[in-house]
């Protein structure tokens, strides 16, 4: 049928993109994770390692930048690319760029 097609298509996209070396997190118009891949995991693991967060939310500082990168591209039809988030130490960084699906209403962090 055609929605068992679409959940294997939607399985093998999941599983493609949890194994990019590039970190990838999908947050859905309520705030909430809906899919995050292995190294985005392994960075929110490393660099927000002591906030206490629960399961599918992101931390309070990126959660904060998104929201707010979310509101400001759905009130208007111009495409504005927000300035890099960026945490870390002098041995490591990590940097985070937000992208907006107005159709989905789902914000990209890569």
């Amino acid at each position: 049928s055609k929605l068992q097609k679409l959940e294997q298509t939607n399985e093998t996209m999941q599983s493609a993109l949890g194994k990019v070396s590039q970190g990838i997190i999908i947050v859905g118009e309520d705030g909430q994770i809906s899919f995050v891949s292995e190294a985005a995991a392994r960075s929110l693991d490393k660099f927000f390692a002591g906030e206490k967060r629960d399961a599918g939310n992101l931390p309070d500082e990126l959660a904060r930048r998104a929201e707010h990168y979310r509101s400001l591209s759905a009130a208007t039809d111009e495409f504005s690319t927000p300035p890099e988030f960026a945490a870390g130490s002098l041995q490591s960084e990590l940097r985070v760029s937000f992208s907006y699906n107005s159709t989905s209403r789902e914000t990209i962090l890569l």
